[in-house]
């Protein structure tokens, strides 16, 4: 497994419930089953986030290989010093290369090589007696050794018999058998010619006659078969023996002649030029795991990580994630990669950001090795991998920080590990890991050897909730989910009036750093007047622990609910504006706090849609008439909007949607998950990731009548539209939205470039009960609200809830149903 080499220019384009209370709650629903070090069953586990104190650099690790209970690290430094100690305190001298204890991060007192330039691989012999280190230097313990050395494992003597030469720095080394495999940026290998590959025998350093043939580029990563039939090559090159398909910066090759094998892979996984390159690989019995960057998106296609089987050259999955990637390994059951990460929403995982300024990434990442689904439709701009094979992202998102040293800003720059003993490394040029100062090297390690002190993230006033009465005897309180590095099942609990009380509601929910959606809890059967104090809890499953701050609030609302009120927060709204305020400009958010204002174009008081005496708003022709939310958050994904719209005829528009307009008066520049009428009356439902993607009922509306009408959007079932309770379009392809902070808005905002944009942006009619879910609801779902508001619901279920470790689930009449990938089923959530 290989990293980015000093030197290089390499960047993307970023430089239990009382009696007294009823319980409605609003949830966080992965897009799959994701993972962590307590996984639910059928899952792989990762190691924890804990990064556990280990021997500190002061420049950058570019590889580590561990024999044993010894880790080999080389990169380019000049000082080693304790966990704990500061830069420039408690150091010792340590030129380019190092080893320490794997279990305990201590340095290797005993061991100084001292290499006389940069150590850029570490490779072991197949039966571990040899440590193979590759490079820059000239000179070795001592000795004068070009570019690669041998090291006794057990001793740490140098082996003088294996004396090898090469004329150029060696980026990496495999080994099978008696062969040395070596690539890098030579032209000659013992004297004799050799462009960027070479082998040698281990017995005494003999070239041996494999000479694959490249004429450009640099080899970044080499790795030999299980079987020793076939080398895989990684690089920047863009031909190999010839051919550029395979050996456009990917190949095999025959492991004694060095002739081209197939590799069907390399039509689709393709990095190589002065723009990209395969950086790095590393291997298991089954496949092939290759890495790769490319620059301004023209170097090549692969951001993330592929997966290639050894058998047949052929992708096994695609890890479709956008900003490079620098190494790559292979731990039984879950893949570990260190990169730049900062989108991977083709594959239902973490969004990324606008403009890039907002970007977040996450340095440190971990997939499945098993094939979960497939790629979605590509909407950056990026190679689009639309139905490759793809893996989960597991809940693993380690903290690490971008140094300074190599000038590239950059954090971890390889990654390594043994499954067998539990252990993960990375290195690099960082500072700090979970905001704990540890530079260069880290490690993690699983559960049974990991302190597990790793908890929720968010505490009192950075995890703030809002209560507030909304009807009589009734609380709503409403929080942002809390987020753990490495678990992603994390339970809450909502105490009422103080430390001791039985916790008015206990649930487990899973969220992750970057999916943190609004939750809540609906406290009912309180003595209508009553004050009282309420906090927040959040838990993980090895007892850390987060807490809010505590609120208090007064009991004193009026009215009730109303069946269909009460379903929409049960079925998770994170927003929901009744539009029942008997006049402006504040619109309240009744289930969390992101209140609305209302422009001058709004009339209150229409008459409401659902029959329970609230009322909706009537909107005019004009850019004025809008109610606009007033707390900037980051767009969900996947999502639900909700809403009965009426519109006579000629009535058309933008009825709702999300927008990074931020006055009554502006129009959105970024705009997304927009629901508008057509000039033929008819329902358009658009995500725009990149593109415009659309969705139009066959029929028009404008009949001056109430509609009930979803739109959805989910990673596996793309977007829908409802009308009336009734799906009445979707397109499977539209399974990503722009992501930008931005508002919701009711009503008026520019449709400029939207297909089948009306002739009017600004809609004239009525919209009332409006909500918006960090979810898809299910086909159930939506057709039971449209029951409940029409007044045909006529059943009075008992609810009862059952709580789990990995899933909460709402039983009515026992006729509860889960839904996977984003899904809220019609009494059910899962995660």
């Amino acid at each position: 497994m290989q990293a980015v080499r000093s030197g290089l220019s390499v960047r993307s384009v970023v430089a239990g419930i009382t009696s007294a209370a009823m319980v409605l709650v609003s949830v966080a629903v992965a897009p799959s089953a994701v993972a962590d070090s307590t996984p639910p069953p059928g899952t792989p586990a990762t190691v924890t986030a804990d990064p556990l104190p280990t021997v500190q650099i002061d420049g950058v690790v570019w590889d580590q290989q561990i024999r044993g209970g010894t880790v080999y690290a080389g990169g380019e430094f000049t000082t080693a010093r304790p966990a704990g100690s500061a830069p420039g305190q408690d150091t010792v001298s340590r030129t380019n290369i190092l080893r320490y204890s794997l279990t305990t991060g201590e340095l290797d007192a005993a061991w100084a090589p001292q290499a006389n330039a940069q150590v850029m691989d570490v490779a072991l012999s197949p039966d571990g007696s040899r440590v193979y280190v590759g490079g820059s230097f000239t000179n070795i313990a001592g000795v004068n050794r070009y570019r690669i050395a041998a090291f006794n494992a057990t001793t740490g003597a140098l082996i003088t018999s294996f004396n090898a030469q090469l004329d150029g720095r060696v980026e990496t080394i495999a080994t099978y058998g008696d062969a040395v495999y070596v690539g890098g940026a030579f032209t000659a290998a013992n004297g004799q010619p050799r462009f960027k590959t070479a082998a040698f025998s281990a017995t005494n350093g003999a070239l041996l006659p494999w000479n694959p043939v490249l004429v450009d580029g640099t080899v970044f990563g080499v790795e030999v078969s299980p079987d020793g039939s076939k080398v895989a090559l990684g690089g920047s090159f863009t031909s190999v023996n010839g051919s550029n398909s395979p050996g456009y910066g990917l190949a095999f090759v025959d492991s004694t002649t060095g002739a081209t094998l197939p590799m069907p892979a390399n039509s689709v996984l393709r990095d190589g030029g002065t723009s990209g390159a395969i950086y790095g690989m590393d291997g298991d019995a089954d496949n092939l795991y290759v890495i790769g960057y490319t620059w301004g998106r023209s170097g090549g296609t692969l951001e993330g990580v592929g997966a290639i089987r050894w058998t047949d050259g052929e992708i096994t999955w695609v890890k479709d994630c956008h900003g490079d990637s620098y190494d790559v390994y292979a731990a039984a059951d879950v893949i570990y990669s260190a990169s730049h990460t900062h989108f991977c929403g083709n594959i239902g995982s973490l969004p990324q950001t606008d403009p890039t300024a907002d970007w977040t990434y996450y340095r440190a990442t971990a997939v499945t090795k098993a094939a979960t689904g497939t790629v979605g439709r590509e909407g950056l701009g990026y190679t689009n991998f639309e139905g490759q094979p793809a893996p989960t992202v597991l809940n693993w998102f380690p903290e690490i920080d971008a140094g300074s040293y190599t000038g590239q800003n950059q954090g971890p720059w390889t990654v390594g590990g043994d499954a067998a003993q539990g252990y993960v490394v990375y290195g690099g040029e960082f500072t700090r890991v979970n905001a704990t100062n540890q530079q260069g090297i880290v490690r993690f390690a699983t559960t049974d050897k990991a302190p597990n002190l790793v908890g929720p993230k968010f505490h009192n006033e950075d995890f703030p909730i809002v209560a507030r009465s909304i009807a009589s005897g009734t609380v709503r309180l409403s929080w942002q989910a809390n987020a753990d590095y490495d678990s992603e099942a994390l339970t809450y609990r909502v105490i009422r009036d103080g430390v001791g009380a039985t916790p008015a509601y206990i649930g487990t929910h899973g969220s992750q750093i970057w999916h943190r959606p609004v939750m809540g809890f609906t406290d009912t059967g309180l003595e209508p007047g009553s004050t009282h104090t309420y906090r927040v809890s959040v838990v993980d499953a090895f007892g850390n622990y987060a807490t809010s701050d505590t609120i208090t609030v007064t009991a004193d609302g009026s009215g009730s609910l109303g069946a269909y009120a009460s379903k929409v927060l049960a079925d998770g709204a994170s927003h929901y504006w009744r539009l029942s305020e008997a006049a402006g400009p504040a619109v309240k958010d009744w289930a969390a706090s992101n209140d609305g204002t209302a422009g001058a174009g709004v009339t209150f008081g229409a008459a409401g849609a659902v029959g329970d005496g609230n009322t909706g708003l009537d909107l005019s022709q004009a850019l004025s008439s809008r109610v606009l939310s007033s707390r900037v958050e980051l767009s969900p994904r996947p999502f639900t909007l909700e809403a009965w719209v009426k519109a006579a005829p000629g009535e058309r528009g933008r009825v709702l949607g999300f927008g990074s307009a931020t006055t009554m008066t502006g129009t959105s520049q970024n705009r997304d998950r927009t629901l508008y009428i057509d000039e033929s009356g008819r329902f358009n439902f658009v995500v725009r990731p990149n593109d415009y993607r659309v969705i139009t009922s066959p029929n028009g509306y404008q009949d001056n009548q109430w509609h009930h009408v979803v739109a959805t959007m989910s990673f596996t079932e793309g977007t829908r539209l409802y009308v009336d309770g009734q799906l009445v379009a979707s397109r499977t392809d539209a399974t990503v939205a722009r992501n930008f902070w931005g508002y919701w808005s009711v009503g008026s905002d520019t449709l400029q470039n939207f297909p089948n944009r009306p002739t009017t942006d600004y809609f004239a009619g009525q919209v009332d009960e409006v909500a918006v879910y960090p979810a898809s609801l299910s086909s159930d779902a939506v057709h039971d609200h449209y029951l409940r508001g029409t007044g045909a619901f006529n059943a009075s279920p008992t609810a009862s809830f059952t709580s789990t470790s990995d899933n909460l689930d709402l039983q009515v009449d026992g006729s509860g149903s889960t839904d996977p990938d984003g899904t809220i089923a019609s009494y059910a959530w899962e995660f």
